[in-house]
């Protein structure tokens, strides 16, 4: 995907001094006028050759008429095309016959020179018209164009492949709004890990190349492999985009070979080429063309991307190295093809894309497994210290579907709704929440949008009384602690986790998320639950840590090591943590900088198989 712009790129081309050449382009050029702009006087809508190009909105329900007017002796040479009516537009059908640039065993006897000449002139010749379309996205790179007409307006269940974001969201986040598609995108130079991104969108850290495998380190796989991962080898893909900086080409070299582009509508394409290409790469470009044109795809737009234009070491000539290509597979605008364009199962609508993605293992998950077999006792203060930050600044799993639930700010808490952590399906759910603070919108979330049963604990709260918040949330001027008992200096009540948990009726029950923000008593707390052992059905823990600074009084980081160790063998596993903004930044006995507090979230990964 580079920056462009988009606009013809004049060249002299050198094979025109053969005969012949000069012949094709006289053709091509009069059978192109012909096809465009002489047959319907009504609509004039090729870009190219014609008045205008409608920018439509989403279209209507299409009725169909097809014509086609045979041709004369004389008109032999420029078939007349075939001409598809729909409510909301045309589609124009160029014939095979119209097309006169040199293949198989012709190009065969051209050189490398030549090969190039001809190349921009095979890639951009217009086989389709699509009058009703729309460009979706940025109006420079990152946005694509789509045909809207006839059975080409994508309609629910619809789905989109997006191979290539570079960060850039517009285009697929426009299809997934507007016409409610499921939108898989991929990206690996992204260098993110595989996410959802809404309800609509998922992204897999993953390329599109012709096997799975890797390539410059980067996980790939063929467009069938993925087709057959998400079970949808049958499912009619209105949208194929692919923006994968040369890649495309042993892609669709694969993809044509192994038939998994039949079901595809639309393929929106950004084609590159080597600056030094061989003959036989461009044997190899044309090749591929020339398969797509086979399988019934139909080129009917297409823009220059410039950005990476290079002067030729053949000619000297200026040469365009980059395209957008816009297909329609005209296999859609037949009767059967029209029918088969509901094939997709009914069931298809529903599909839930958070369960496509599952909890994953990050690079940082066996370097953890090598520090917990470190023997603390041979370590120095510096080391344990190291190594506690080590744990709490590592991330060793991904959580590809989380959202923020409670304020954006300081008071609010991400939540893992990816399966089997997905607290909307719990039935029911059940959050217990150490820390209030006055603060009530995380769990008056919790318990009125994902309808958990919510209990609450905060002692500091000495204005608030024991009550039912919500229909389903309660709050208890009660501490999390290591012992149960009435604390003398603050006479504040003190509960453990575990006589919590049995108070309530909790015990060995599920519980989908315990959360813990109480000011550096979670040291003592989390130690005795580790004791007790009833964190072992706590599903996610969201906690804060605040080393002894923030109370002012020394850290034992070997003490805090051995709390880390001990939810690690539990099997909790932090899928993000970050600092607080309003950490104490401070000095630590072996001259280190470092922040006081951070937020943990953890996945309890022995409910799991990684």
């Amino acid at each position: 995907m580079l920056p462009h712009k988009i606009g013809p790129a004049k060249k002299p081309l050198a094979w025109l001094n053969k005969p012949s050449a000069l012949l094709f382009l006289v053709c091509s050029a009069a059978a192109s006028l012909l096809l465009f702009c002489s047959i319907d006087s009504e609509i004039r809508t090729s870009p190219f050759l014609c008045s205008r190009q409608s920018n439509a909105s989403m279209p209507t329900a299409p009725t169909v008429s097809v014509e086609s007017a045979p041709a004369t002796a004389s008109e032999s040479n420029y078939a007349v095309p075939t001409v598809h009516r729909y409510d909301n537009g045309i589609i124009r059908l160029r014939s095979n016959r119209q097309r006169h640039y040199p293949r198989g065993n012709q190009l065969a006897t051209l050189n490398v020179s030549e090969l190039e000449s001809l190349y921009e002139n095979v890639l951009l010749e217009l086989t389709a018209e699509c009058s009703t379309n729309r460009r979706l996205g940025r109006t420079d790179d990152g946005g694509w164009n789509l045909c809207l007409t006839g059975p080409f307006g994508p309609k629910q269940p619809c789905y989109s492949f997006s191979f290539g974001i570079n960060n850039i969201w517009e285009f697929d986040d426009q299809v997934a709004k507007l016409f409610k598609c499921r939108v898989i995108t991929f990206d690996p130079s992204m260098n993110k890990e595989s996410f959802v991104r809404s309800e609509q969108i998922v992204f897999l850290n993953e390329g599109l190349h012709a096997a799975k495998g890797t390539l410059h380190s980067w996980p790939v796989d063929s467009y069938l492999g993925f087709l057959r991962r998400f079970k949808a080898e049958d499912r009619v893909i209105d949208i194929l985009k692919i923006d994968i900086e040369h890649s495309e080409w042993p892609a669709l070299k694969t993809a044509v070979k192994d038939g998994s582009l039949k079901n595809v509508k639309q393929l929106l394409l950004e084609t590159h080429i080597k600056r030094k290409a061989t003959a036989n790469d461009y044997l190899e470009y044309f090749a591929v063309l020339e398969s797509l044109h086979s399988l019934g795809f139909r080129l009917w737009h297409y823009n220059w991307n410039t950005f990476g234009n290079f002067i030729s070491r053949h000619d000297a000539t200026l040469r365009t190295c980059c395209h957008e290509l816009y297909y329609i597979n005209s296999n859609f605008l037949t009767t059967d093809a029209n029918l088969s364009a509901a094939r997709n199962p009914s069931d298809s609508a529903n599909v839930d894309l958070r369960t496509l993605l599952p909890i994953s293992k990050t690079g940082n998950f066996n370097r953890l497994e090598s520090l917990r077999r470190v023997n603390l006792g041979n370590q120095t203060e510096r080391q344990v210290e190291d190594m506690y930050f080590a744990f709490v600044e590592q991330q060793q799993i991904a959580c590809p579907f989380s959202r923020r639930v409670g304020d954006s700010g300081d008071g609010g808490w991400d939540v893992c709704f990816t399966a089997p952590f997905d607290i909307s399906r719990s039935d029911p759910c059940v959050a217990f929440s150490f820390g209030i603070n006055n603060i009530w919108k995380f769990d008056d979330q919790l318990a009125e949008k994902y309808r958990c049963k919510v209990y609450m604990f905060d002692p500091s709260m000495t204005g608030t009384s024991d009550h039912q918040r919500k229909q389903t949330s309660w709050f208890y001027r009660t501490g999390l602690g290591a012992e149960n008992k009435v604390d003398s200096s603050s006479g504040w009540k003190m509960r453990t986790l575990c006589h919590l948990l049995d108070e309530l009726g909790y015990v060995n029950r599920p519980i989908d998320i315990v959360k813990i923000d109480i000011e550096h008593w979670e040291w003592s707390s989390l130690e005795r639950a580790i004791q007790e052992g009833c964190l072992h059905q706590v599903k996610q823990l969201l906690f804060e840590s605040h080393t002894g600074e923030m109370v002012q009084v020394s850290t034992d980081y070997t003490r805090l090591v051995r709390v880390w160790l001990g939810l690690f063998n539990i099997g909790f596993r932090s899928w993000k943590w970050h600092k607080n903004p309003t950490s104490i930044i401070y000095r630590s006995r072996t001259g280190a900088e470092r922040a006081c507090c951070y937020e943990h979230y953890m996945l309890n990964t022995k409910l799991i198989k990684l």
